[in-house]
């Protein structure tokens, strides 16, 4: 939806409910969440202009002990509080993954820029987006050969009825659903 429409949402009941019910804030601080949202679009299209506007909120969380699960073995306490990270959004038709955070200089990565890594960058906006973009790339590949190789079962199958094709093609399609599987859980 467009910038007019995506505020009237905003400042519609159902939105601050949605506030109230997903981000526990309080009666008395909806009209400041919805006024900070209302602005976020205000601001996004100003630097970015006006389009097919989406928005995310990430709810907040305090690790209270341990940190990064992938090297705790899972174990972390965390809490979650009535905070969020807000992002506006819309489709680029150039390739170019643009952010700007309020407080700091725009980060723009390129198309591509998965291709040279610089250990200057790591660590920042632009390194963790290019890795996103390298994840969901290879997984991309992943899933178009498994769908190449599916359709050349099927045309051998066409012709005769196999057993070992028949078994190859069963094969394929539960690679394929857990690639499906995988390409759904980076694009969360």
């Amino acid at each position: 939806m467009d910038s007019i429409e995506l505020k009237k949402a905003i400042n519609d009941i159902g939105f601050a409910k949605a506030l109230k019910e997903n981000l526990s804030i309080s009666e008395k601080k909806i009209p400041e969440q919805t006024k900070r949202y209302s602005e976020a679009v205000d601001r996004f299209t100003e630097i970015y202009g006006d389009g097919d506007l989406s928005v995310f909120s990430v709810g907040g969380r305090s690790e209270i002990s341990g940190n990064h699960t992938d090297h705790n073995h899972g174990k972390v306490i965390a809490a979650c509080i009535n905070l969020d990270i807000l992002a506006i959004a819309k489709k680029s038709m150039t390739g170019t993954v643009r952010i700007k955070s309020e407080g700091f200089p725009e980060d723009i990565v390129y198309a591509g820029a998965v291709e040279k890594s610089d250990p200057n960058k790591y660590y920042k906006s632009e390194s963790i987006i290019a890795g996103m973009e390298k994840a969901l790339k290879a997984c991309e590949e992943k899933i178009e050969k498994l769908e190449k190789e599916i359709a050349e079962v099927e045309a051998s199958l066409a012709e005769k009825n196999d057993m070992q094709l028949v078994e190859r093609y069963t094969q394929l399609q539960q690679q394929l659903d857990e690639a499906m599987k995988e390409w759904e859980k980076l694009m969360e």
